[in-house]
């Protein structure tokens, strides 16, 4: 008993660790994203360059969807630890760079605005994402629930058979 509660307060220090770091890196990107969205659109020569080659911007994102079609599809490139560090931040800036069209167009209020939203909007899904599992898991009804059938097979007029059904609701 002891060893399963020690086991326990591992895990659980486990995956405190890990959401700690997943929802450091998070903020971190969120935070640079705005941060050079809000430098295309308050500087004026910054602005301009953007709005004249936007067609940079759409380089730049389909670059960012090819490297996380390959991250995706290549299992090799998600184990190897520098390499995967390494592609995680060029999709994530070459996504924010992407957008710098985008942001180019808009006010500043308005770009703070909707970021907000959207940034407030991810981590209430991430949120009940995460708070899921846990109700699942208080649910009342059994893992496994044996079921029982009788029928008469039409062959044998004085036979019943009875056949059980385990289900896993699960």
């Amino acid at each position: 008993m002891q060893e399963r509660r020690r086991r326990l307060r591992a895990y659980r220090k486990s995956r405190r660790k890990f959401s700690c770091t997943v929802y450091g890196i998070t903020l971190a990107w969120l935070v640079l994203a705005l941060t050079q969205w809000l430098a295309v659109c308050l500087l004026k020569d910054f602005r301009d360059n953007v709005n004249k080659y936007y067609w940079i911007s759409l380089i730049f994102f389909i670059s960012a969807m090819l490297l996380f079609s390959m991250f995706i599809f290549i299992k090799s490139l998600r184990f190897v630890l520098c390499l995967n560090w390494l592609l995680s931040l060029l999709i994530v800036e070459f996504l924010i760079i992407g957008l710098f069209a985008l942001s180019a167009q808009t006010d500043w209020k308005n770009l703070i605005a909707w970021f907000l939203i959207c940034a407030l909007l991810t981590y209430l899904f991430i949120l009940i994402g995460s708070i899921l599992p846990v109700i699942n898991s208080k649910k009342s009804t059994p893992s496994n629930t044996t079921v029982s059938y009788h029928s008469k097979d039409s062959s044998y007029e004085d036979s019943t058979t009875t056949t059980e059904l385990v289900v896993n609701w699960g």
